[in-house]
């Protein structure tokens, strides 16, 4: 047939393309136009969901939100947007953030909203926001907020009259 330019034999006991030697071994153009173009295509419509999704701290911030924070690293975030540890941490960094500080920043608003929407004691809030106790919750808070979780629970969430 003319479109393969060999002949073509129907009906046969097998299927295959033979392909001489030579022509496997034969060097290929490195540039091809059409396929430049659709890699370049694939490659924008890449970046502007990307640009569309908000900035790496965004994304990890968004993760966080939904994330149990007892015993979280970033290598799930990382994960989560196919980029190693490492990497994240670069981009965190150039964007001036980091893990520490967004992890830092979630727990707290974690902590905030219980103390401000549950009655449960220290001790059962600080594993949920992933703190080792309701010392290590007291602290943290305090340096979050300036006063301890008690009085900023008293403060957002006035007991009712009895």
């Amino acid at each position: 047939m003319r479109f393969f330019g060999c002949p073509v034999t129907f009906d046969a006991p097998g299927n295959s393309i033979t392909v001489a030697d030579a022509d496997l071994d034969r060097r290929r153009s490195l540039y091809d136009p059409a396929l430049n173009a659709l890699h370049r295509a694939y490659a924008d419509r890449l970046l502007q969901q990307l640009a569309a999704a908000g900035t790496v701290a965004e994304r990890v911030r968004q993760w966080l939100e939904r994330a149990p924070l007892g015993d979280v690293g970033p290598e799930g975030p990382a994960r989560q947007l196919n980029l190693s540890v490492r990497t994240l941490r670069r981009a965190l960094h150039t964007e001036g953030t980091s893990w520490r500080a967004l992890l830092d920043t979630a727990r707290h608003g974690r902590a905030r909203r219980l103390l401000e929407t549950t009655a449960l004691p220290l001790d059962r809030i600080a594993p949920l926001v992933g703190l080792s106790g309701a010392t290590a919750l007291v602290r943290a808070f305090t340096r979050w907020e300036g006063m301890p979780p008690g009085a900023y629970r008293s403060r957002y969430r006035p007991e009712s009259p009895g």
